[in-house]
C-alpha cells in the first residue's frame, strides 16, 4: 500500500477534508450530500471518483448517534481506497482501546481504577461518581458509564449509542435495546477476538499524520516540541518525512502489542527497574491522546497557537516551510461555526477547522445529541488553491477561494484586525464577517465588501 509520503496528486486532483465529525449522522450525511469526491454507484453504494481524495481529520465519534454508521462507512472507503482515502486518529478514536483492559472481568468492580484518569486533576473518582445517585454499585455497567462521562468526555454517549442500536436493529422504540446490548457494543467494538471489532479496525487503519503534496494533516497541530518526538524514542527525527514515517511505524506496533492482549500488568518497584505503576499493552498510544500525554509531545493535542499572523513559534514555521510544507490543516480545537486561516507572510497557511462548537442548542439532548445545527463547511484541497465553502450557524452561505503560491497572494481571509477580531469567512452578499472569542462567547464584526475592512494590524506584520 502506498504511504501518504509518496502520494503525489495530478493537477486535476482534489483532497476533500472534514474533521471532528463526532458521531453527528445528520451532520455526515450532509458532508456526503455536497461532496464533490463520492457518489453513489448504481447499486447505492459510496464511491470515489477518479483523482478525488479524502482526509477525515480526527474524532469520527462520540456526540451524536451516528457512531457505528459513520466509522464503519469511512472504514470501508478507506480499504476500498487505501491510496486515496486517510483517516487521521484523533483523540476520542484512540481512547476507545481503554475498554479492552478497563472494562475486563476482573477490574469492573474494583472502585480504586488506579492508572485510570492521571491527566484530568479534575477527575470526580468513580466511588465519589457511585454515591452522587441512588442505586449505583460497582459493576460492569456503571464502570462503563463513568469511563464514558467522567474520563471521555462523552456524557450523552451512552443513551446515544442505545438511539443508533435501535435504528440498525430496526426496533420501534430504544427501549427494546437492554443494558447489556449497549454496554456489550463499546466492549465488542474494541475486540481483538470479537466478531465485529469495528472501532479497533478504524483505530488500526489510521494514522496520526497525512502528507499529500505540500499539505500535512494532522489532528491537534505541531510545534517544535511535537516535531520529531516518538513516544519511547530518545533521539529526536530532524527529517519531517522520516518522523512521519517513525511516529506511522510506531502506531502500528502500539495496535499489535493491543491486540496481543488486553490485560493489565502487575506494578514492578522502581528498583527492580520499573515505574512502581501497573502498565498495559498499548498503553503509550492511549497515552499519546490524552492531555499532557507523552509529556505534551503529541500531534493529537498540540494547539496550533498564533502571535498575530503566524504561529507562536516562529521556529516551527520555518520548519515546515524548509520541509516544503505550504498548508496545515487540522481539527481538535473548536473554532466556532466556520474555520479559522492563519496566513503566515512566509506563505504557509493554516487551516483550523473544527467545527463541532457550532450551535449548542440540542448539544445535551439525551439520546440524540446536536452541536452544529445548520453550519457546515467544506474544504477542498488542490494544488493551486484551498476553498472553504459551507453554511454558517446563521444560515447564511458562506466561502472563499485562498490561492497556494508563493509569494502568497494577498487575501482579506486570516487578517486580524482591531481589538483581536481576525476575519473568517465571506457570505454570500459579499459581507465580510471578523470572529473574537472569549471563552465560549463569540463577538461578531461585520463589513459589506472586503474593500472596507480595515488593514492588518502592524504587530501581525512582523516577519518569520
Amino acid at each position: 500500500m502506498t504511504t501518504t509520503l509518496e502520494i503525489k496528486m495530478s493537477d486535476d486532483a482534489v483532497v476533500e477534508y472534514f474533521t471532528d465529525v463526532e458521531g453527528n449522522w445528520d451532520y455526515f450525511t450532509s458532508i456526503l450530500e455536497r461532496s464533490k469526491v463520492l457518489r453513489k454507484d448504481g447499486a447505492g453504494e459510496w464511491i470515489l471518483v477518479d483523482d478525488g481524495y479524502i482526509v477525515h481529520g480526527g474524532d469520527a465519534c462520540d456526540k451524536g448517534s451516528g457512531d457505528i454508521r459513520i466509522i464503519k462507512l469511512l472504514t470501508k472507503l478507506k480499504r476500498q481506497y487505501p491510496d486515496r482515502v486517510f483517516l487521521i486518529l484523533g483523540n476520542r478514536d484512540t481512547n476507545k482501546l481503554r475498554f479492552g483492559s478497563e472494562m475486563a472481568e476482573a477490574e469492573v468492580n474494583d472502585t480504586v481504577k488506579e492508572g485510570i484518569g492521571y491527566w484530568d486533576a479534575k477527575l470526580k473518582p468513580f466511588t465519589e461518581w457511585l454515591a452522587a445517585e441512588e442505586g449505583r454499585e460497582p459493576g460492569a455497567l456503571t464502570t462503563l458509564q463513568w469511563m464514558l462521562e467522567c474520563t471521555m468526555g462523552c456524557q450523552t454517549t451512552y443513551e446515544s449509542r442505545r438511539t443508533e442500536l435501535s435504528i440498525l436493529g430496526g426496533h420501534e422504540s430504544r427501549d427494546a435495546l437492554t443494558d447489556q446490548e449497549v454496554l456489550d457494543s463499546f466492549v465488542e467494538s474494541v475486540n481483538p477476538a470479537g466478531s465485529d471489532p469495528w472501532m479497533l479496525d478504524y483505530i488500526k487503519l489510521g494514522q496520526f499524520s497525512a502528507l499529500i503534496n505540500d499539505t500535512l494533516f494532522v489532528h491537534g497541530g505541531v510545534s517544535m516540541e511535537t516535531i520529531g518526538a516518538v513516544p519511547g524514542v530518545e533521539q529526536v527525527q530532524t527529517d519531517l518525512r522520516e518522523w512521519l514515517r517513525e511516529l506511522d511505524l510506531w502506531k502500528v506496533q502500539q495496535c499489535a502489542a493491543y491486540e496481543e492482549t488486553q490485560t493489565w500488568e502487575p506494578a514492578v518497584d522502581s528498583e527492580s527497574g520499573g515505574s512502581g505503576k501497573r502498565t498495559r499493552s498499548g498503553n503509550a498510544i492511549m497515552d499519546y491522546c490524552v492531555p499532557g500525554g507523552n509529556g505534551g509531545k503529541t500531534v493529537v493535542y498540540t494547539a496550533m497557537k498564533s502571535f498575530g499572523e503566524r504561529p507562536e513559534d516562529k521556529r516551527c514555521e520555518k520548519f515546515l516551510m524548509d520541509a516544503g510544507v505550504s498548508r496545515v490543516v487540522v481539527g481538535h480545537q473548536p473554532q466556532g461555526d466556520c474555520p479559522h486561516v492563519m496566513r503566515c507572510k512566509s506563505g504557509l497557511d493554516i487551516f483550523m477547522c473544527d467545527t463541532s462548537y457550532s450551535d449548542m442548542t440540542k448539544a445535551n439532548h439525551p439520546t440524540d445529541p446536536d452541536n452544529r445545527g445548520k453550519a457546515i463547511s467544506m474544504i477542498w484541497i488542490r494544488d493551486v488553491s484551498t476553498v472553504v465553502e459551507g453554511t454558517l450557524s446563521s444560515g447564511q452561505k458562506h466561502g472563499y477561494t485562498l490561492l497556494n503560491m508563493k509569494p502568497p497572494v494577498p487575501h482579506v481571509i486570516g487578517r486580524h484586525v482591531d481589538n483581536g477580531f481576525v476575519v473568517r469567512t465571506i457570505v454570500e452578499d459579499q459581507t465580510v464577517i471578523a470572529y473574537r472569542f472569549e471563552g465560549f462567547k463569540k463577538l461578531t464584526k461585520e463589513w459589506p465588501s472586503i474593500t472596507s475592512v480595515p488593514a492588518a494590524l502592524a504587530a501581525a506584520e512582523e516577519d518569520v
